[in-house]
């Protein structure tokens, strides 16, 4: 029995993949550039979308701490192992290649699903044109075919390791787990199309503003709502819909989402957390609405405008950011991963995946 080296820490050889390898990552490559170029203009022009400057740094993140992982697959999947333990973790079940049919059926699903996202980004470049430049339609649609195609090009392409071997289905299908975040976080902060962002904002402003009337009843102070105004003992206060809190919960939702990439392998804990993200981006709103209200009770309507109105926003998204840190810190309680919390972590000795 001769031990599998580790070749995951080795360079990596582009020049050596196959030229039609090689031809669809350039393929790949042009996508992802046309999506960022789109993407750009929403991150520099509209103040909601600024923290998609920070998603680049995120994906990045995530496909370096990952790559080790791929590496493992692309050198090893032929035989059907892998070589880095944490493979083991994150690997879709081996029961899925007992059925030789099922790799046929699963790859033409792939395919139709990685033409049909090619079609839907040239459609979405029709869109941009008709239209006369970005729109949220153009960009939803490259966000949601560049998923697609970065989810279907390296599964059909990769249908072989780098010695040339076969790659069973499970392999392959743990290339593409490995990369769901950098595939489909681009949706996450894309702009929302007008009527679902309407309908979000208005249900998100009607629990704002009954919270706020609830709790200046529960503590005895006068307050007349009228719509989504109060009036107040000194003034009028409205609640618009930059304060509905969609700014916060699109952010959060994008932070919960990388962070739930990095720190955990199994999917409940990941779902754990993005719900907590949501839940956290709409209760710190409640507080900030609240605080804003009570502020101009005291101090006037005018008062909460200016310095004020927007030093809460930021410090909303500040504490939100801090808030998921301190989540993940009490679902890990030091351990990489929550499954540590519920499962025996053996004699502590160091695993050897061997091959014959």
């Amino acid at each position: 029995m001769n031990s599998v080296p580790d070749s995951s820490t080795l360079p990596f050889n582009w020049k050596s993949l196959p030229s039609l390898t090689q031809a669809a990552g350039v393929v790949l490559g042009l996508y992802f550039v046309v999506l960022i170029w789109d993407q750009l203009g929403w991150w520099m022009q509209e103040e909601e979308y600024h923290f998609g400057f920070l998603i680049p740094f995120f994906v990045w993140f995530v496909w370096t701490e990952r790559w080790p992982l791929i590496r493992s697959i692309l050198d090893n999947g032929g035989d059907g192992v892998a070589v880095v333990d944490e493979v083991k973790e994150t690997q879709v079940s081996s029961s899925l290649d007992r059925y030789p049919w099922l790799s046929k059926v699963v790859t033409v699903l792939i395919l139709i699903m990685t033409l049909g996202a090619m079609l839907l980004f040239l459609f979405g470049g029709i869109v941009r044109l008709v239209e006369g430049g970005r729109s949220v339609a153009s960009t939803a649609l490259f966000a949601a075919s560049f998923a697609g195609i970065l989810l279907g090009i390296p599964y059909l392409f990769m249908n072989k390791d780098l010695a040339d071997r076969e790659m069973l289905l499970s392999q392959r299908l743990t290339l593409l787990k490995l990369l769901v975040f950098p595939a489909i976080v681009w949706m996450i902060a894309s702009p929302l199309p007008g009527f679902v962002k309407q309908e979000i904002q208005l249900f998100l402003l009607d629990k704002v503003v009954n919270v706020v009337y609830f709790s200046f009843e529960l503590f005895g102070y006068p307050l007349l709502k009228e719509g989504n105004s109060f009036v107040l003992p000194e003034g009028r206060v409205g609640v618009a819909d930059a304060c509905s809190g969609i700014r916060s919960l699109t952010g959060c939702v994008v932070t919960g989402s990388f962070l739930a990439a990095v720190s955990f392998k199994k999917w409940y804990p990941k779902v754990f957390l993005m719900l907590m993200a949501v839940l956290l981006a709409v209760f710190s709103n409640f507080g900030r609405s609240l605080f804003l209200t009570v502020y101009a009770y005291n101090n006037g309507g005018d008062s909460i405008s200016g310095f004020v109105h927007d030093a809460t926003g930021y410090a909303v998204l500040v504490l939100t950011a801090i808030g998921l840190f301190l989540i993940v810190w009490v679902m890990t309680l030091g351990n990489r991963d929550w499954n540590g919390l519920f499962q025996d972590s053996g004699d502590g000795k160091e695993s050897e995946l061997k091959k014959e």
